[in-house]
């Protein structure tokens, strides 16, 4: 089923959205199943559930090593720092210290590669050592960033028949992979309706 589609989902927030979006009360929104996965709302209550969350990485990460378990990570100082609308997000880190950056972009924005490279590079930034001791000491060995957007809109430019674009540093002469600790997906949602 395409994130697009209604997915169920617990029956307080199901009332609770419905409610809010058809100015109904609770007790009369009691008999609807479903909610619409792409507010605000339903995104954050669909991946703040560690296994829905956990098992969506592992769809996306097909080829990657196998998410288990997740904790997540306090996001302020990144959406303060950052915050545009239309944007909501989710940041977690996973057994073998991979941080996910997890985004709905709902509004088509003209620089949206712009600001994907700025938040995953703020989170670099963010992980390296602050004290002058620890940075003297520091190796530079960064923690691998994997940014994934679930995107209301399609990018310009991309294939009508792909929704999925996964972008890492490449060597363009020898087609290889040179840097995987910094990962883009990109999924293009509105080419999963139908």
């Amino acid at each position: 089923m395409a994130m697009t589609a209604l997915c169920p989902k617990n029956e307080k927030m199901q009332q609770d959205t419905i409610s809010q979006q058809n100015g109904e009360t609770a007790s009369q929104a009691s008999d609807a199943e479903y909610i619409n996965s792409v507010t605000d709302y339903a995104f954050q209550g669909i991946f703040k559930t560690e296994s829905l969350a956990v098992h969506f990485l592992n769809e996306v990460l097909e080829g990657f090593p196998y998410v288990k378990k997740i904790t997540y990570l306090d996001r302020e100082i990144t959406k303060e720092r950052y915050q545009t609308i239309g944007i909501s997000d989710i940041l977690c880190v996973d057994e073998y210290d991979r941080e996910f950056i997890i985004q709905f972009q709902r509004f088509k924005q003209e620089f949206f590669m712009d600001l994907s490279v700025l938040y995953a590079s703020s989170r670099i930034v963010d992980n390296a050592p602050k004290e002058q001791k620890s940075v003297e000491a520091w190796d530079f060995r960064q923690r691998p960033v994997i940014f994934i957007a679930l995107l209301d809109f399609n990018m310009p430019g991309s294939d009508p028949d792909n929704y999925k674009h996964v972008i890492q540093l490449c060597d363009i002469g020898e087609n290889r992979v040179v840097y995987d600790k910094l990962t883009f997906i990109f999924l293009e949602l509105s080419k999963l309706d139908g």
